[in-house]
């Protein structure tokens, strides 16, 4: 069976490569992100389908909120098991760094650099790679 999520986060993440060629530095910040966040949301489904459930319904009902809880909850739930503090606290920072760049290029009246979209696109392969670690060959 195919993994939509994962498929969604890989053609994401070409979307990104593509837009920063092409200077589009904002939007390659932003599915930079949804490359992530849905790769996130790939492990919650295999770590704990019930919960995946209960974050699709909590996105439906309230939007962009679940994004901290999805993330919360891996971190707390499936990385802490599975990876050293370094290396949780090394995907946290990371994380939040390509989420505060989404929100600049999302929703500030600011621009993303070049460096920022490449950084971006370099942080989304370090988390991915971090996650692939704990996602048992569900890719």
């Amino acid at each position: 069976m195919n993994n939509i999520l994962i498929k969604k986060s890989e053609d994401n993440l070409k979307s990104a490569n593509k837009l920063h060629e092409i200077k589009c530095y904002n939007s390659s910040v932003h599915c930079s992100y949804y490359s992530v966040y849905q790769y996130v949301l790939n492990v919650c489904k295999n770590f704990n389908p019930t919960e995946y459930i209960n974050i699709e319904k909590e996105a439906v009902k309230n939007g962009n909120s679940s994004h901290q809880k999805t993330i919360n909850y891996i971190t707390d739930n499936c990385l802490s098991l599975s990876l050293n503090n370094n290396e949780v606290s090394l995907f946290t920072r990371n994380y939040n760094r390509l989420k505060n760049y989404r929100v600049i290029g999302d929703y500030k009246n600011l621009n993303i650099s070049m460096n920022e979209s490449k950084v971006s696109i370099e942080l989304v392969l370090n988390i991915i790679n971090t996650l692939k670690k704990i996602n048992n060959g569900n890719d």
